[in-house]
């Protein structure tokens, strides 16, 4: 069979050019086999197990009343002895022995033997309106509103509840959407396709196609978008809001256009201004892209748009877009009224919520550093969603999950986050959410000392983000060389990543300035501009971002007590590490403790700075913050406390690996070194990548040292 089935098929298909039809068609040899094998059973036979390959859900008593008396289940007997079928159990449905067989059924019956077969499940089901649906469309020869109708109905009511039960939704035979793990979201969009093709009205099918191609969108089908949008064409009465949306939604995820998206959805609203009161379709799309386009943009005129878009629909209807809306544009002054918000939000969503109504919560929690609360809705819906469901909502789903774990300091469980995003990314084309988990990866390679990568994935993600005007995006990547010029002590390169976020003197409470106040304190501090730290310092409390949440409040906290005199230091670093659950946050609280016990070992208190250093080193440690692991120990080997280091010895590196350290320890680059080499300035970089945990370093410049280090050891070890 497995040789077989690949020789209908085009050889663009076979190459994996072109995708593969919905149901693989048999080769001759294959349909005589199994012509063969059928021919042999009683017609009531083959009329039960063709209802049941049309329906697979289809347990006995659905079989039964298909079969309207022109069979009885004692008519699978032939078909079990046969070794064809295996007697269902009760309430189940009827198992084929080898999946060929129900494809065979299929593909042998004349079409107008399926169609009848069709009709008579549809009749069995009336009491399953979505089942029922899908039956009577495989049914229908012609157009015919009524069945386009209940297939509208049926993929509506689909989506909004974003079930995965494989009793709510079975597939439909067109697309063989029988793996029980498929849901709603994507069968919905083959629904609507169908019910366009149904519809005997222009007007309808134009609806109905543009409602297809805005889901397309959501459900990792963005090539289809263009084709459904053009197949739709243009009518009166054709919904120009909802078409600007989609349009919108597919330039945001396929390029990251959100000037253009933004402009489309200006469009779209004013298509929509006098239709307030209209179904899910046209609220949706509208708000949920305007929200996409706000998030990853510092300018206020989406946010303002979306403003006016929610003011159009009624506010319960609005009510997850605004505590997003607030999270974000104003959340000094209503952070406790969106924290309860966000509880009542996410206790009130049901046990099958769509995807449409956690994401939003998930940038809003996200936002006030509120996440961990709440990360099992999300999970649940990634695991419901993220085999042929809404993969446009999964993704983004895993980078609030992996942003929550960073600062939490579960940098593994992270990182394992983001590249299940980026390979989902990859893999459906959502080059914007591809972007986004790219740029928190940087800042995750900072966070563990690896300042070269976090450059190159900075760099990259910079480069791309800045021609679209995707501030956040930039600003994301801009944070990830700040973290990393922190981690080697490079603080004038720290302070011109930090500026650049957010001016001295006036902290943004935006996405991620709210975060980087420390940032921008402590290399001012570092690089002598202690007023221009202490101004900053000012602001940010003026301006309320210690309110925003337990977190900005720890950072603020700890920026004050750095920027402080030595008076007043000692009781603000106390004060700040005192905080109610600052520890929740280990990096920022270390990196606390750390200036805490820098400033006790300058100012000669050094039972103190063993005490304070050595918790942060510690935590440095636990999380995986290399470079700051190694500054800890370097300022308690200061105080006196002797500290041990991972050994290294000269044969963990291997030939290659060695010469190239060498090289990029005389100053190097990547691109010189390989061209002394031969090499590409990627897989220099790949074996840096390699030496610098082997050396127990995490950035060039420390690699003089570590392989004099070496040497010196491997000196001593050949002493007799």
């Amino acid at each position: 069979a497995l040789q077989e089935l690949p020789v209908p098929l085009t050889e663009r298909q076979r190459a994996g050019q072109d995708p593969l039809p919905d149901r693989l068609p048999l080769s001759r040899r294959l349909a005589a086999t199994c012509a063969g094998l059928l021919a042999e059973l009683p017609v009531p036979t083959r009329r039960l197990m063709l209802l049941a390959a049309l329906d697979a859900d289809a347990g006995l008593t659905v079989l039964r009343a298909a079969a309207q008396g022109s069979a009885d289940l004692d008519d699978l007997v032939p078909a079990e002895r046969a070794g064809l079928v295996r007697a269902p159990a009760a309430g189940c449905g009827l198992t084929f022995c080898h999946p060929l067989i129900g494809t065979a059924l299929l593909e042998l019956a004349p079409p107008r033997e399926r169609r009848a077969a069709h009709e008579a499940l549809a009749t069995a089901l009336a009491d399953d309106p979505e089942r029922r649906a899908w039956h009577l469309a495989e049914a229908a020869a012609a157009p015919d509103e009524s069945v386009a109708r209940a297939l509208d109905e049926a993929a509506l009511t689909a989506w909004r509840r974003g079930t995965g039960s494989p009793a709510d939704l079975p597939a439909p035979v067109g697309a063989l959407l029988s793996d029980r793990r498929r849901i709603a979201a994507s069968a919905a969009v083959t629904a609507l396709v169908r019910a366009g093709e149904l519809s005997p009205h222009p007007v309808d099918r134009s609806r109905r196609l543009v409602e297809a191609a805005f889901l397309a969108t959501m459900t990792g089908q963005l090539d289809q978008v263009n084709r459904l949008l053009a197949d739709a064409g243009q009518t009166p009465d054709t919904p120009t809001g909802l078409v600007f949306a989609a349009t919108a939604h597919l330039l945001t995820h396929d390029g990251g256009d959100v000037d253009t998206a933004y402009r489309l959805l200006a469009q779209a609203l004013d298509h929509v201004a006098c239709e307030a009161d209209k179904g899910d379709w046209d609220r949706l799309a509208i708000l949920y892209t305007l929200l996409l386009v706000s998030l990853f943009t510092l300018r206020p005129e989406p946010w303002k748009l979306l403003d006016t878009a929610m003011a159009r629909f009624p506010p319960e209807a609005v009510g997850t877009f605004r505590l997003c809306y607030d999270a974000y544009v104003d959340p000094t002054r209503k952070s406790d009224a969106i924290r309860e918000g966000l509880a009542d939000a996410f206790a009130e969503l049901p046990l099958d919520a769509a995807p449409w109504q956690i994401v939003p919560l998930g940038f809003a929690a996200v936002a006030l550093d509120a996440l961990s609360d709440y990360r099992s809705l999300l999970s649940r819906m990634i695991e419901r969603e993220r085999d042929g469901g809404a993969i446009g909502m999964v993704i983004p789903a895993l980078l609030l999950l992996c942003q929550d774990s960073y600062v939490h300091g579960q940098w593994d469980e992270a990182e394992r986050l983001a590249q299940e995003g980026l390979d989902l990314a990859s893999a459906y084309g959502y080059q914007f959410w591809e972007r986004q988990l790219r740029a928190v990866l940087a800042s995750g390679a900072a966070l563990r000392g690896n300042a070269d990568l976090a450059r190159v994935r900075s760099e990259e993600t910079t480069s791309w983000a800045a021609p679209r005007g995707m501030d956040v995006t930039e600003g994301y990547a801009r944070s990830a060389r700040n973290l990393a010029a922190i981690g080697q002590g490079d603080y004038e390169e720290a302070l011109v990543q930090a500026a650049r976020i957010g001016p001295p003197g006036a902290p943004t409470s935006g996405v991620p300035g709210r975060w980087m106040v420390l940032d921008f304190v402590e290399a001012a501090v570092r690089t002598g501009r202690v007023e221009d730290a202490r101004a900053h310092v000012r602001a940010a409390q003026e301006a309320g971002i210690p309110r925003i949440g337990p977190r900005t409040e720890l950072i603020t906290a700890g920026a004050a007590a750095v920027a402080a005199d030595d008076a007043e230091a000692a009781a603000l670093f106390e004060a700040a590490l005192a905080l109610p659950d600052a520890a929740r946050w280990p990096w920022d609280y270390a990196r606390i403790q750390f200036a805490y016990g820098q400033w006790l070992r300058r100012t000669h208190d050094m039972a103190g700075a063993r005490t304070r250093l050595g918790a942060a080193l510690e935590t440095f440690d636990r999380i995986g913050a290399e470079m700051m692991a190694q500054r800890a120990a370097a300022e308690l080997r200061a105080t006196g406390v002797s500290v041990a280091r991972p050994d290294v010895t000269p044969e963990q590196l291997t030939a290659q690996e060695l010469q190239i350290a060498e090289l990029a320890a005389t100053g190097l680059s990547n691109k010189q070194i390989g061209e002394r080499l031969f090499l590409s300035h990627r897989t220099v970089g790949s074996h840096l990548y390699r030496v610098y945990p082997k050396l127990g370093i995490s950035s060039r410049a420390a690699l003089r040292g570590a392989l004099e280090a070496m040497l010196a050891a491997e000196q001593d070890d050949e002493t007799p």
